[in-house]
């Protein structure tokens, strides 16, 4: 059984989740490829998450650059390329871990005289987003929206995982016949490790509470703008400090050096500025007291958050989408509307004031197991197992399964 994976992107999650995957593969088939672009093997992401596994994989740098917009013109060009790279590689099955603007490039295909090589050769997707699953402000979002659900049932996809349980929910609530499912995403951090030795580890202070704020972090779309001002207002011990861990916008330093450099010289703000290995990320999660994901207007799924639950540390979210739901569901910290400011500062005091007496229950220990990276790969394996006739992928924990085993806890 040959494998391909494709991934065109390379910033943010794409080759991490590429790399989680292909993990999962390795054990299960005979031989896997990865398309990628020129841009993307040379990248950081790769060097972390693929380049390991070149020894053991067959290499692929042949999708080309497409242009970000126009959104249309992109999405039929992606697509195009995964047919494309899938015509020359030859696989026996198809594996795309970031398809949404691909699923609308098929759509939008299929007035194209001729057929997909998907229609013969079978393929299994993850969407990211999803329709009741995101918000969407501009005309353009709103038609995406509207036409996501014939979107899915149009594209020639043999399985489709959602990684966004409300997009899930939302679909079939109304009844769809779609191959959907759910996806975990995938956390490498599975048992919680001591504070002490991850700062140490980190070279960070190690007495004092600590809010950490991590990944690759903007002013705008992650709020780090917001929560660094609601950080200066708040009600401090000795020794409390707002931790940003991970490459941090050009804006974002900009505004540190002019409006708090008093600040990172006290040693109250602290900083890691540079790409941070799984082992650093998952240590600077240990480290924590609070992990802080309060990104205003932002539904989607936060793997920041997924990491901070599965080192047992409480999250300070934002109280719409995705994070809102999966905090009130499964009492994973504190949450409130990251755009109103008076709101954020209210709910940072609270955070740090009650970190110390927060104790993971039940259901936060079940949320970090469904999210647990050997359920990922189960779940991508059944539907290649139910195909290939596989023996021992592993049977998934399913999110239905994670709801129901919740509620038993709560009764």
């Amino acid at each position: 059984m040959h494998v391909l994976v494709c991934e065109h992107p390379h910033w943010g999650h794409h080759h991490e989740f590429m790399g989680y995957l292909v993990t999962g593969l390795l054990g299960a088939v005979d031989r896997v490829s990865v398309a990628v672009t020129p841009a993307g093997q040379r990248s950081a992401n790769f060097r972390e998450y693929l380049a390991p596994l070149a020894e053991r994989v067959e290499v692929a740098p042949i999708l080309r650059e497409i242009p970000q917009s126009p959104a249309v013109r992109r999405a039929l060009s992606m697509f195009q390329e995964f047919e494309r790279a899938a015509s020359e590689i030859g696989p026996d099955y198809v594996m795309l871990p970031s398809a949404d603007s691909a699923t609308f490039g098929a759509f939008l295909d299929r007035f194209r005289p001729g057929r997909s090589v998907f229609h013969h050769l079978p393929a299994e997707v993850c969407l990211h987003s999803g329709p009741g699953g995101e918000f969407v402000a501009g005309l353009g979002q709103r038609a995406r929206a509207m036409l996501q659900p014939t979107a899915y049932r149009v594209a020639p996809w043999r399985r489709i995982h959602m990684i966004n349980p409300l997009a899930y929910e939302f679909l079939r609530g109304r009844g769809t016949r779609l191959p959907i499912g759910t996806l975990p995403s995938p956390v490498t951090v599975a048992e919680p490790k001591p504070r002490g030795e991850c700062r140490a580890r980190l070279a960070l202070p190690e007495d004092g509470r600590l809010l950490v704020a991590a990944g690759g972090l903007d002013r705008q779309e992650k709020g780090t703008d917001r929560l660094l001002a609601a950080f200066r207002r708040l009600r401090r011990e000795p020794g409390d400090r707002l931790l940003l861990a991970g490459r941090c916008a050009t804006g974002l330093v900009k505004l540190i050096e002019s409006d708090y450099g008093d600040l990172v010289a006290t040693g109250q703000l602290l900083m890691l500025n540079r790409f941070l290995s799984d082992e650093d990320m998952g240590d600077v999660f240990s480290a924590a007291d609070v992990v802080c994901v309060p990104y205003p207007g932002f539904r989607r799924l936060s793997g920041i958050l997924t990491r901070g639950v599965a080192a047992g540390r409480p999250v300070l979210s934002n109280s719409d989408g995705w994070m809102g739901a999966v905090v009130r569901r499964f009492g994973l910290g504190w949450q409130c509307d990251a755009a109103d400011d008076e709101k954020l500062v209210e709910t940072a005091q609270a955070a740090l004031d009650g970190c110390r007496d927060y104790v993971q229950g039940e259901s936060g220990r079940e949320f970090a197991r469904y999210h647990a990276m050997d359920n990922f790969h189960a779940h991508w394996l059944v539907g290649l197992a139910e195909y290939a006739g596989l023996k021992g992928t592993g049977v998934p924990f399913t999110w239905e399964q994670l709801l129901e085993r919740c509620r038993e806890t709560a009764a």
